[in-house]
């Protein structure tokens, strides 16, 4: 009986870990993590102890966040906040007694619902440009900025840079765990695709450098040729985001920006917001716009705290090889748009972690 709840739980919690939809009230995710969340209660697994230490760490973390947001923050944004801190606090339980071929279908199962519902996304997108938010359109496509308008109109969240962070993530965790039977290589083509109709600079620049990184570091043989393709355009990149910005790609300079802003006033703002910050998606507030960047969201919306605890969940991740290109793939493209709230993250962290645990020494 536990088994089979474990199995439907997994799936509620780890399948269903990116299943967003900003275009309805409530978000599917929610139900189906509360539902999985309450059948692995009845089930009563323990946690692996091959990853304790990292299990604390993001526990604490996301415990510091829900206790400090309690009062500040919207209940829709809470509510979020609460959701990715079930599934990061969770995922490791809902494994625990699942065999490698059940986990290796709950993957298939959440890359079958991620193609499936970016698919749709960009569809979506390509077909109703959001042209009720240019307010000079002529202007925004002077600047080169005419693609912002099948960015802001996705199905699954506010701007497609979030869906691409989503489908970056899920390339990393392929590229890590190809040993499972999924016809890799059409699906890495797939969703390779889906990355680029997400519009998102960074998240592509994420991916190039990530998969030299895995390259370099042999983690993954069998995609050696595959990815020696790609080698030049990490190079042609990089090279045009740099032109870009000497030649005045505003949307590039808004993020230097940002910093420029967010600095100014934390070093102006009392203890309190330093130490504590103002609340999570609060950060407009106290820079007038948006904080976009996962480090200045940090800075800003969690305060000295928040950072050393991120920090310290980071650091003792990153001591776990077999995670690391997932974290350098995260870390990169939060540059430019990241978020706390990526509960599919820690999900497919997790699962990292459980079918590679015996790779390494812990």
């Amino acid at each position: 009986m536990n088994i089979r709840l474990d199995k439907i739980s997994a799936f509620s919690i780890v399948s269903c870990s990116g299943l967003y939809l900003s275009q309805v009230i409530i978000s599917p995710v929610y139900f189906i993590v509360l539902f999985g969340l309450f059948l692995l209660i009845i089930s009563n697994n323990k946690i692996a102890s091959v990853y304790k230490y990292q299990f604390y760490s993001v526990g604490i973390f996301f415990i510091y966040l829900l206790s400090t947001n309690l009062t500040r923050i919207d209940f829709s944004i809470y509510g979020n906040l609460l959701i990715t801190a079930i599934v990061a606090i969770s995922t490791p339980f809902t494994l625990r007694n699942l065999s490698q071929i059940d986990k290796n279908n709950i993957f298939k199962c959440y890359m079958l619902i991620t193609i499936l519902l970016v698919s749709i996304d960009a569809c979506w997108r390509f077909t109703h440009p959001d042209y009720e938010s240019a307010k000079n359109l002529e202007r925004l496509y002077e600047l080169g900025l005419g693609f912002q308008l099948y960015k802001t109109n996705s199905l699954m969240y506010i701007d497609s840079n979030f869906v691409a962070n989503q489908v970056l993530i899920s390339i990393v965790v392929l590229l890590i765990v190809s040993k499972i039977k999924l016809r890799s290589n059409k699906t890495f083509l797939v969703l390779l695709v889906l990355l680029f109709l997400c519009l998102s600079r960074s998240a592509v620049i994420a991916f190039l450098l990530t998969a030299v990184y895995i390259y370099f570091n042999d983690i993954n043989k069998k995609y050696k040729s595959l990815l020696r393709f790609f080698f030049p355009f990490v190079a042609i990149f990089i090279s045009y985001e740099i032109f870009s910005l000497v030649q005045g790609d505003l949307s590039f300079q808004s993020k230097f920006y940002i910093f420029d802003t967010s600095y100014d006033y934390f070093m102006n703002t009392n203890a309190y917001n330093k130490f504590f910050g103002v609340g999570l998606t609060n950060g407009v507030h106290a820079i007038g716009k948006g904080t976009h960047s996962l480090y200045v969201t940090l800075f800003i919306e969690t305060g000295i705290f928040g950072v050393l605890l991120f920090s310290n969940m980071i650091l003792s991740l990153f001591v776990k090889k077999t995670v690391r290109p997932l974290l350098i793939a995260y870390l990169i493209a939060s540059f430019s748009l990241g978020s706390i709230m990526v509960p599919y993250f820690y999900a497919l962290m997790w699962f990292v972690f459980d079918v590679k645990k015996y790779e390494e020494p812990s």
